[in-house]
Parts: C-alpha cells; structure tokens; sequence
C-alpha cells in the first residue's frame, strides 16, 4: 500500500508523541517540586497562619525534621505555649516547657496521640507531595485526565487509598506547563460528595524544594471557601 504525505505525516507525529502515564507525569511533578532531591533531607520550621471568617488568626509552627523522624505542632494560645510531637516514633507534649500535665490541661488543648498524628500526616503530606504519592499504600488510578482546575489547565492523577488506613479518594491537579501542583481535592466518600479541595497559590523555593505559599481550603458540596493558609517564613 503506498502511503500518502498526509498518512505519512499521521504516523510521524504519534510515534513522535511520547504517551503519558500517571508513572511518568507524577516523576515530572516530583522534578518540578524537588529537582535536587531535598525531601528526604528536609530539617526546616514552617511558620504559618490560618485565617477563618468569623474567628481569630491562628499563628503557629511546624518542624518538620524527615532525617531523624521529628515532627513538631507549636502554637501560642493566650498565656501558653503549646507544643506536641513525635520523636523517633514516641509521643510527646507540654505546656509552657512543662509536660507534667493533668487530664484537664491535656483536654483543653487537645494534647492526645491521635491529635498529635493526625497533625503530623497532614503537614508531611500537604507539604510532602508529590513526592509522598511514591509511598506504600498508595494506589495510582491507571488514568490520566485533563480538567481546568483554578483556571489552570491541568493533568490530573487520581489516588486512593486502602480502607484499611484511611479510604480517602484524591486528585492531584498538575498544572500542564511548569508540571508544578495547582492543588488537590479529597473525599472521604465521594459517593456522599463530602470532603475538601485546596487552591495552591505561589510556591516558596528551599534549597530548590518547592513548598506551596498560600492554599486557599473549599468546601466539595458547594465549593465555599473557609479557610486560607500561608507559610510565612522558613527557618
């Protein structure tokens, strides 16, 4: 069969047109987010603020240290300086340098293990991704999908989880150009359309690590902004 210019033409541009997979789009995030390998590295205070309507700004820190396995929660509230966290898997918590704490104290401010972790997955994630999506237990949808997200245009990886640990649904918006995340949205059961989507907006460089500036928290069910983050400063 003779091929024509135009056939000929077809066939150079699709075997020229590398296929995308969610294996090799999530290696072009992680070198966008940590060209130099940083993550593992990281031994850094964030200082951060949350700001809600109708509520007080709340300022605190978080020390992530990933080399010696220390995470840290450390928040002044009125008269008293919280801090709780875990060393080499061991809790730990005090209030004002103080961790002989009584029942009450501890209630008050929320200083449990549960608390603790909790705090502790979700600033290693948020701060920790895309590099974290290579962890175990991580189940990678085999599709890789387009969508505006942000007014961004996007490639967008779907990721679950086992029930067994959490059963969360995400999407993990990357943004088409610079490979960088625009954000990412959660369920805890998509089927009830509960959960939470983030806005990333501006990127602070560490030692070319790239940790999300401003994340801007909405509701799934209508979409409502409640919430505004921003890292402040790095020590």
């Amino acid at each position: 069969m003779k091929t024509t210019p135009v056939l000929l033409l077809i066939l150079l541009f699709s075997c020229d047109k590398p296929s995308l997979t969610p294996a090799s789009l999530l290696e072009k995030s992680i070198e966008a987010h940590d060209p130099n390998n940083q993550w593992p590295k990281l031994n850094s205070r964030f200082h951060m603020s949350i700001k809600r309507d109708g509520q007080a700004d709340r300022y605190f820190s978080v020390l992530i240290n990933n080399p010696e396995g220390i995470f840290e929660y450390a928040l002044q509230q009125g008269d008293s300086t919280v801090s709780q966290g875990v060393r080499h898997g061991e809790y730990y918590v005090s209030v004002n340098d103080s961790s002989n704490l009584n029942y009450e104290i501890k209630s008050k401010f929320q200083l449990t293990e549960e608390r603790t972790q909790y705090l502790k997955e979700v600033y290693e994630y948020l701060y920790g991704v895309p590099m974290k999506l290579k962890d175990t237990g991580t189940i990678i949808d085999p599709a890789v999908v387009e969508e505006t997200f942000n007014n961004q245009s996007c490639w967008v990886i779907k990721v679950t989880y086992d029930p067994s640990t959490d059963g969360e649904t995400w999407y993990f918006y990357i943004d088409k150009e610079t490979f960088l995340l625009a954000g990412y949205r959660f369920y805890f059961d998509e089927s009830k359309g509960d959960g939470e989507f983030i806005f990333v907006e501006g990127y602070e460089s560490l030692n070319g690590l790239q940790l999300p500036k401003l994340k801007k928290w909405h509701w799934n069910k209508d979409s409502a902004h409640f919430r505004t983050d921003e890292l402040l400063k790095i020590e």
